[in-house]
């Protein structure tokens, strides 16, 4: 871990051998075998923790900091769904439904317009084609890390838009 963490990309290569199947197999029993997640969730995994790499006293406290990371991912990827659905149910609900909020669905209709072209191919792919943000970032030529700041960013921008519409609505 010491080479590690001093940069030797050869002692990295020999962390990620010894740990990568382990991360795997944990990522498809937290994921129930689901396999392209589990490929995403290692793969964030293993950025996280380059990114942010410590020295550990024995094994299994290394051990326990990858299970982490990678159920942090998990998490985040749990929560990234919570919201979809809750935004797909809010533009599919029908008419006689009484709106959670009045005026969300044209709120939101509005606001997604008043994203830019890239802000909105960006909210397509990961919310309604249901695409990784690192299957996103292969497919706009940019890095995982710029993508997870841009999502987060246009979020944000998203969140002020529609509540300045519903204000602007009373």
């Amino acid at each position: 871990m010491r080479a590690v963490c001093t940069g030797d990309e050869a002692a990295f290569n020999r962390l990620f051998d010894r740990y990568s199947p382990r991360v795997y197999r944990f990522a498809l029993w937290l994921t129930r075998g689901d396999e392209a997640l589990s490929k995403d969730l290692h793969q964030v995994t293993f950025v996280r923790a380059a990114q942010k790499l410590k020295v550990f006293d024995n094994e299994q406290q290394l051990w326990a900091w990858l299970c982490r990371i990678t159920r942090n991912a998990h998490l985040d990827h749990v929560r990234r769904g919570s919201i979809f659905q809750r935004i797909l149910r809010r533009l599919n609900r029908d008419e006689a439904e009484e709106p959670v909020v009045d005026g969300f669905h044209e709120s939101l209709e509005k606001s997604l317009g008043k994203l830019d072209a890239e802000e909105m191919a960006l909210i397509e792919l990961v919310y309604f084609k249901r695409k990784s943000q690192a299957e996103a970032a292969a497919l706009l030529g940019k890095s995982v890390k710029a993508v997870e700041r841009k999502l987060a960013r246009t979020r944000e921008q998203l969140k002020s838009f529609i509540l300045e519409e519903l204000r602007d609505e009373k």
